[in-house]
This record gives structure tokens, sequence and C-alpha cells, in this order.
């Protein structure tokens, strides 16, 4: 600005500059970015006159240009922010510092207060009562069997392989270690009974192509074959508890009809090895038979309403249907509450997997396979579970425990599995499977 007084810090910052080697022209521009008041050269020079100094080394020198000002500026500023940043963060890590520092001391301070406890006495002592305390009931849940499917090991990196040989070890394998588990591992429980919940696809059935084609067998073998399986299952079981209770609901891959139907749903090879097994079994008194004609069912356990259900109309797309599964239940809790029926569980095959979903009120079990991973699971959802069955204790207030059993372990055992092969010829079993389905719809339809 003309006519106002040079003060004494920008004389020195000109002489400053000056001596940097800086032209009359630079000072100008670097008096403005420094002290926000512009001056002209003829000003500048005229200062440098009247203190005796000489610019005229510097008059051929090229001077920095606009953008070399503006790109100093750009970073100076650039500087001054990093600048303060460290300033904030030495802040801040003294303040971290202190407060650690007051945390010791307050640590070190209790531990002076504080006495430790005596020297313990370390004797050994048996807390486990040696009577048997708990009355509960065994739930043991069957699903997915695929009787009749082949996995073939080569086919999917030796995650796998089954087979119906393979299927009868492991189900001969679910029920001693079910035997084992409730007569001797688990102490203080009394179980004098034990409920069977099948929860479909039993069988491998006829409804997918694929399928038709990676099987042992027909769909008359599979049915015979799975109920004579089961048949040895629970008589095995009526040897070690007092009742049996076997409830079963039919699955998806039993459909005698390719596309899905929802009148007469019983109509299912599901259903067909449920008669078939309860005929086989008719002479054992211990064994009682629940076959709904109902795709879902509820059944009374120990108190509790468990709602057993397939669940392949729960629609599931890569991986269990979490949000599906929740939505149903509501809307069947909804449903039951209409006609006064209380559901405090649910049971659910279908997916393969052995799970359990937390609910306020009960739970929702999702039961393992008997078959495993296979080409289906590992070749379009890219996952897959080993073969596995829950096992779940019941008490009269509650479900005190659930094992997922699982059921590839032996294949490293000595087991021998259940016999599924029929000495009959195949005619002969058609017309047994004949005969029973008719004795088993004429009851119904009384």
């Amino acid at each position: 600005m003309a006519g106002r007084r040079w003060t004494q810090e920008e004389i020195d910052f000109v002489k400053s500059s000056l001596g940097k080697g800086h032209h009359p022209r630079e000072i100008s521009l670097l008096l403005e970015q420094r002290f926000g008041v512009g001056r002209t050269i003829a000003a500048i020079k005229l200062l440098l006159t009247n203190s005796g100094i000489s610019w005229n080394h510097l008059a051929g020198r090229r001077s920095i240009t606009d953008e070399n000002v503006g790109e100093r500026v750009k970073n100076d500023v650039a500087l001054e922010r990093i600048q303060a940043e460290l300033r904030i963060l030495k802040r801040r890590y003294s303040e971290a510092v202190q407060t650690v520092s007051e945390h010791l001391d307050i640590i070190s301070q209790m531990k002076d207060y504080l006495q430790a406890f005596p020297e313990p006495d370390l004797k050994f002592r048996d807390i486990v009562s040696k009577k048997s305390t708990t009355k509960e009931t065994l739930l043991m849940l069957i699903s997915d069997i695929h009787f009749g499917e082949v996995v073939r090991k080569r086919e999917i990196l030796g995650l796998n392989s089954y087979d119906m040989d393979i299927a009868a070890q492991r189900l001969k394998w679910y029920v001693t270690r079910v035997v084992d588990i409730a007569k001797n591992k688990l102490r203080g429980y009394t179980f004098d009974k034990v409920v069977v919940a099948s929860l479909g696809d039993v069988v491998s059935g006829n409804i997918h192509d694929e399928l038709r084609e990676e099987v042992e067998g027909n769909i008359v073998e599979w049915t015979v074959g799975a109920a004579h399986l089961m048949g040895q299952a629970l008589t095995e079981l009526s040897k070690y508890f007092k009742e049996v209770e076997f409830v079963g609901v039919v699955g998806n891959h039993g459909r005698v009809f390719q596309k899905p139907r929802y009148k007469s749903r019983y109509v299912n090879w599901d259903y067909m090895t449920y008669q078939l097994l309860e005929g086989l079994l008719e002479k054992n008194k211990r064994i009682k038979f629940i076959l709904p004609k109902s795709f879902w069912h509820v059944h009374n356990i120990n108190g509790h309403n468990f709602l057993l259900l397939h669940g392949d109309n729960i629609k599931s797309y890569y991986g269990i249907p979490f949000y599906g599964i929740q939505r149903t239940v509501t809307q069947l809790t909804e449903l039951l509450f209409a006609e006064d029926v209380r559901m405090d569980y649910v049971l659910l095959g279908h997916f393969h997997t052995s799970n359990t979903l937390s609910r306020m009120k009960g739970k929702v079990f999702l039961n393992g396979s008997m078959k495993g991973a296979d080409e289906f699971s590992l070749g379009r959802l890219f996952t897959g579970t080993r073969a596995s069955q829950l096992l779940i204790g019941v008490h009269p207030e509650r479900t005190s425990f659930e094992f997922a059993i699982d059921l590839q372990d032996a294949e490293i055992s000595t087991i021998e599995g259940y016999s599924f092969r029929s000495e009959k010829s195949e005619d002969e079993i058609k017309k047994t499977v004949h005969a029973v389905l008719k004795e088993g719809h004429d009851k119904n339809r009384k």
C-alpha cells in the first residue's frame, strides 16, 4: 500500500530474502504471502537504496514465477498440517501414558489392599452322584437317509462316500452311540423313554433325473430295505428303553409325483416306509407308532410341544435360510395359536446341517443328514457337512442338552451295519408292500 510505513519486521524480512538470493520481484510476492500486504517492486528497490544495499548482482537472474510461489505455498500449508497433526498425536500420547500410569497405580493399590485366599485343600472329591436324580426323555432325530443314493468318493475329492451298506453301518453306529451316551456317559440321568422323530427323505426317490442315474436298486427295494434298517434300530432301542415312540413326517425326495403337490402329500414313499415299519414291529409291545398324514405334526414330549416339519417348503438360496425359517416358525405359531395349540420347539430336516436357533421361547433344531456331503452340495453350493444326527434331552422344564453325533466315525470303527437285503424276490416284495399299504390305508380310513 502506497504511503504505508515499513515495519522493522518487514525490513528485516526484505534484507533476509535478498541475502537468500531473491530478486525484488520475488520479494514483492513473498511479502504479500507472509504479511498479507503488497509492496511494489519500486518501493522495495527504494528501501534497499536508502539502506545502502545493492541488488544489481541479481539483475540478470531469472526470478521465480507465480506458479513457483503457489507450489511453495501449497507445500508450506501441507507442512503446517502435518506439524499440527503431530502436535495432536503427541498430546494424545501424553494423555494415554498418563491414563495407563494412573490405571497401573490403581491396580497396584488394590493388590496391596486385597489379601490372597488361603491355600486350599486340593484333595480330589468326586462331586457326581452315583445315583440317577434326573428323569428325562431322549429325543432322537432321524432324517435325510436318502437310502439308495450313491455318493462316489472320487468325485468329491474323498470328502465322503455313501451307499446302502454305509447307510446301514451309520444307522447302527447312531443307535450304538445313543445307547452308550444314555446308559454310560450321562451320569445323573434316567431315560426310560426314547422318542424317534423321523423328519423325512428316508429314501432317495425318483423325482430327480440325476439321482435316478446314481443309485443302487429301485424304489421298492429302497422302501423295504429302509423299513428293515429302521426296524432293527427300533428293536435294539427297545432292549434298553422301556418305551420307544416313533413319529414320522414325509420329505420331498419320497414324492410319488415329480412336481410338488399339496393335496395328499402323504402319498409318498417315506409314508410307505413308515407303514411297512409298523407292520414289521407289530409284535413289539414297547414300540408305539404315530404316523400322521399331515406333512407337519405337533407332538408332545415330556410336556413340551414339538413341531415336526421336513422343511422343503422353506425357500433356500445358497445355504440355510435363517430368515425364512424364522418367518415360517412365526406364521405356524400364529396358525396353531388360533387353535389353542402352543408350539415350544421346532424340528427340521432337509438342510443337511446340524444347527440350533434360539428363540425367546424354545428353540429350532436343524438336523443333519445320514448321507453327508454330496456332488450337489459341493458342486452347486460349494459347501458340505459331515454326516450327523441330533440327540436331544427333554426335561419337564426345558430341553437340557443336544449332541450332534458324527456318523462318519462309523467308517473307522469295526461295527457291522444292519441288514437290509431281503431273500424274497422283487415280485414277492411288491406284493408285501401292496398288502401292508392296503392294511394301513384301511386302518387309517377307520
